[in-house]
């Protein structure tokens, strides 16, 4: 009578077939290897059940089993070693996958460093050279002034020497405040009008930047009083005083070294006769005559204080010769008029510049005179020509000086 399949090697079902449907197997068991090849079913073969392993060996895999069966589980790093994101900041991110516990992890190549500046996160902290690592200590940025002065600063990845300031507007300091070069250029601050508490022309002046400070600077300085202006050019309180003013403006006065030759200067003579008080030679700036004969001519002597003779001839007193080159004046009155001033001859030469004078007074009373130079003035018109180096001495007496 037919019965349910047994593994029993017969024909249970009384269907011909023997252990038909592999009747008792599925249950596990161990097919007595290793890792994963241990693990097997129960398998009706021959009629009867044996343990049949249900997975052979293969490749170690990275999961916590012995996949190639040789009794060692996950060995060798299976699916490690390659490149992986750690999520760590910094150099601590770059890793290595590994093996652990059945399942990759992704080790840190580094551990936290001390930050160095080279652009990275050393130290794992999330800031890039965080710290200004190796800066600090002072530098020269290479720039002018005050954009000279830097401190090393980590940036980009590299020490730079970084200014400590930026460039700033100039300022009348000293320094070169907006680092162009130049110190106190362009006269910052300056250029309001301003008093400098001197006299005459040098009061007014203008607020200029001098050595680092706000100086009050004299529009026009000190120089010669020229007469006649009502200035006080050379700032000493007085208005053309004559015992200093020039005869004439700067620009009309021709000045030459060793122009004239002069004899001894009675200093206090009597009527008895004309002493030579001048004699010399002055140029013409230009070949062209001398209006000696339409013009004042005055001739002024000075010493090292101040004026001590001058006379002027009135204009139409010199007579022209015919020529148009030789000048000539004489005063025969009593008593002597124009400053005792008694011949005075002026001639041109061929060249139409050089021209040779001789003046001569008599009867003077003059004040005594003062240190060892004198000047010589002749002015003509509005032109004057100075002999300004000639060396005098005076007579024991007081009552003479001679002058060469």
């Amino acid at each position: 009578e037919p019965t349910a399949e047994i593994c029993d090697g017969l024909a249970n079902a009384c269907d011909g077939a023997a252990d038909d449907g592999n009747p008792g197997s599925g249950a596990t068991c161990n097919a007595g290897g290793l890792g994963v090849c241990a693990d097997g079913t129960e398998q009706c073969q021959g009629g009867s059940l044996v343990c049949v392993s249900g997975t052979t060996a293969s490749a170690e895999l990275c999961d916590g089993l012995d996949n190639d069966c040789d009794g060692a589980i996950d060995e060798g790093n299976p699916e490690g070693g390659g490149t992986c994101s750690s999520g760590q900041p910094g150099i601590c991110d770059t890793g290595t996958s590994i093996c652990q516990g059945g399942s990759l992890a992704c080790i840190p190549n580094s551990g936290p460093q001390t930050e160095t500046c080279n652009g990275l996160d050393d130290n794992c902290d999330g800031v890039v050279d965080d710290g200004n690592p190796g800066g600090g200590a002072s530098c020269n940025t290479g720039d002018p002034g005050l954009c000279g002065n830097g401190t090393l600063t980590c940036t980009g990845g590299a020490l730079t020497c970084e200014a400590d300031i930026i460039p700033e507007p100039e300022t009348c300091n000293g320094v070169d405040d907006n680092c162009d070069g130049q110190i106190d250029e362009g006269n910052p601050g300056g250029g309001a009008a301003c008093s400098t508490g001197g006299l005459g022309v040098c009061a007014a002046g203008t607020e200029q930047c001098v050595a680092g400070a706000l100086q009050c600077v004299a529009d026009t300085p000190a120089s010669g009083e020229i007469c006649g202006t009502g200035l006080d050019e050379d700032c000493d309180g007085e208005v053309d005083e004559a015992s200093d003013c020039l005869l004439c403006l700067p620009e009309n006065t021709t000045s030459l070294a060793t122009m004239t030759k002069r004899n001894t200067i009675k200093l206090q003579t009597t009527a008895a006769r004309d002493k030579v008080i001048a004699k010399g030679t002055f140029f013409l700036p230009a070949a062209g005559a001398i209006a000696a004969d339409t013009e004042d001519m005055t001739l002024r002597l000075t010493d090292e204080v101040g004026g001590f003779y001058e006379a002027t001839i009135p204009a139409g007193l010199f007579v022209k010769a015919s020529n148009g080159r030789k000048f000539q004046y004489k005063d025969a009155s009593s008593p002597f008029e124009n400053g005792g001033m008694r011949q005075g001859k002026m001639s041109l030469k061929s060249d139409l510049v050089t021209t040779k004078y001789t003046f001569k007074a008599q009867e003077l009373d003059l004040p005594s005179f003062n240190g060892t130079a004198s000047t010589l003035t002749v002015k003509i018109g509005d032109t004057c020509y100075v002999d300004n180096a000639d060396t005098c001495e005076t007579s024991s007496s007081g009552k003479s000086v001679k002058c060469r």
